[in-house]
């Protein structure tokens, strides 16, 4: 299990390739972008991106702000941004803002939403090391055009 405790932290990009649990405690801060194998859960602060084949789950105390790509998501604590995901739940607790893409979008009793929602059609939740894959060879084809300069 991964547990980060500073105050503060930022990253261009954290990959977990286990199934295990990832927290990000109360009081971290962490900007940038999360892929992730395994399940996310989140009591801090995150802003940016997360692509997860597993699950992502926002605790009471969690914030997040960007675009999430997970197979199940969550929402105890606050939401703002765009979710793909092929199941959603804001629980009594949760608040989102945004877009919502899901076949199965669950909000409880006293849950927030204000957004729009939609259903994922016939796209799928993209597989977190086919998306990597596809970034670094975008990066590599960038990195040799600078260098050509």
């Amino acid at each position: 299990m991964g547990l980060f405790k500073s105050s503060t932290a930022q990253s261009n990009s954290v990959a977990s390739t286990s199934n295990s649990a990832s927290v990000i405690a109360s009081g971290v801060t962490i900007k940038g972008t999360i892929r992730i194998e395994g399940y996310l859960h989140i009591d801090g602060n995150v802003e940016g991106e997360i692509y997860s084949n597993s699950s992502v789950t926002i605790g009471k105390s969690g914030a997040f702000t960007g675009e999430v790509h997970s197979k199940v998501i969550s929402i105890s604590g606050v939401f703002n941004g765009q979710c793909h995901s092929e199941s959603i739940t804001v629980k009594d607790s949760g608040v989102v803002t945004g877009e919502l893409f899901s076949n199965d979008l669950v909000i409880d009793k006293g849950g927030v939403f204000n957004g729009q929602s939609a259903t994922l059609a016939d796209t799928t939740v993209t597989d977190i090391k086919e998306e990597f894959a596809k970034k670094e060879v975008l990066t590599k084809k960038e990195d040799k055009k600078l260098k050509s300069s």
